[in-house]
């Protein structure tokens, strides 16, 4: 896992972090998924950053705004390939690795389900 840090609107924090949509609009809620979805990992920190004319977020459409400064833990490139895109945060109900591509992350040297469950979200073991 490596980290990667990025700065976009505070407002999307809530749904970032926790999932919980309140108060964003349809707009606001595509945006931030994008820039979840690029950030390319989970987002488990943020901390505030201030205002913000042009920042990570502003190429998916936000606006200048009052600005978090977002960490994810992204996977290697090697988990990258054999987890499946719509593994990512937020992932649709039914998403998930087939029972091979579980199979082959189990036999990565080193890896440890419970520590990547609890970094994903998704249940390996």
């Amino acid at each position: 896992m490596r980290k990667s840090t990025r700065i976009a609107p505070s407002h999307w924090a809530n749904f970032l972090i926790n999932g919980d949509s309140t108060g964003l609009s349809n707009e606001d809620k595509d945006q931030a998924i994008k820039f979840s979805r690029w950030l390319g990992g989970a987002i488990v920190y943020c901390s505030s950053f201030g205002f913000v004319k042009h920042h990570d977020a502003t190429q998916f459409g936000a606006l200048a705004a009052e600005c978090e400064e977002y960490t994810a833990l992204v996977p290697n490139k090697m988990l990258l390939r054999i987890i499946p895109r719509t593994a990512h945060y937020p992932p649709p109900e039914s998403a998930g690795p087939d029972t091979t591509d579980r199979e082959r992350v189990r036999e990565l040297p080193n890896f440890d389900a419970e520590i990547f469950f609890k970094i994903t979200g998704i249940d390996l073991r």
